[in-house]
């Protein structure tokens, strides 16, 4: 069951034990300040929920209620501006990794979700079957099964696309929650069709896409987040 409370998109699931809260999949988009209106609002609408779990949105690290919490992990950084992070938090190795991307002719620039992206999208999903030791769950997919996945949450993400010439070598969709930008997924080709005999690792793409994007938004990320539950019941 999946209902609307205080604009927030509350999915409520089990049989047993009836859990409420936002689902894992929509939850980087959500603050909740105040679960116990969300709760009450449950109640008036007769719908049985014996738990309601929520996350304190990063970066807020704090506990912020007395209810029951367990840590989870965040893989996440701060970051204010490009140029800052270049200079002051990166190693010396990452940055040369960086400049012999560019050097090397990558370029990294934010694309549109258009039938020219999905091929290219493609093309590195297709490139082999099996990618560390286990089956390719997006090889093979045709091409309208790619735009639909991939169109979701179109409203607030934008895909970064790293090219050697006009062909897409790597892609990153971020995904944009407001405080902070969440990766959803990062794809490299492995094989480039060139005459030299380089190979991806000569030009670095994965560093050119993961650090090589930058201007003045703000990233936001810290290593942590706190989950609350709350016994319906008791309230």
């Amino acid at each position: 069951m999946r209902v609307i409370v205080d604009g927030k998109p509350i999915t409520i699931s089990g049989s047993l034990l009836r859990v409420a809260g936002v689902s894992p999949a929509e939850e980087h988009f959500y603050d909740v300040w105040a679960p116990e209106e969300i709760i009450d609002a449950l109640k008036e609408r007769k719908i049985r929920a014996d738990l309601f779990t929520f996350w304190q949105r990063i970066p807020e690290t704090a506990p912020k209620f007395s209810y029951h919490f367990e840590w989870d992990n965040v893989a996440a950084i701060p970051l204010k501006t490009y140029e800052g992070w270049l200079k002051s938090q990166v190693h010396q190795n990452t940055r040369n990794k960086i400049k012999k991307a560019a050097k090397n002719g990558i370029e990294v620039r934010v694309v549109p979700f258009d039938d020219t992206l999905v091929n290219g999208m493609i093309e590195i999903f297709n490139e082999s079957r099996i990618r560390q030791g286990r089956q390719f769950s997006h090889y093979g997919k045709s091409f309208q099964e790619v735009k639909e996945e991939w169109s979701s949450d179109s409203e607030r993400c934008e895909f970064v696309g790293a090219y050697f010439g006009t062909e897409l070598v790597g892609f990153i969709k971020l995904l944009n929650a407001g405080k902070y930008h969440k990766k959803r997924l990062f794809r490299l080709r492995h094989t480039f069709p060139l005459s030299r005999r380089l190979t991806s690792l000569d030009y670095a793409p994965a560093y050119r896409l993961q650090f090589g994007y930058g201007d003045q938004r703000t990233f936001v990320f810290f290593p942590g987040e706190l989950r609350h539950r709350i016994d319906t019941q008791e309230r």
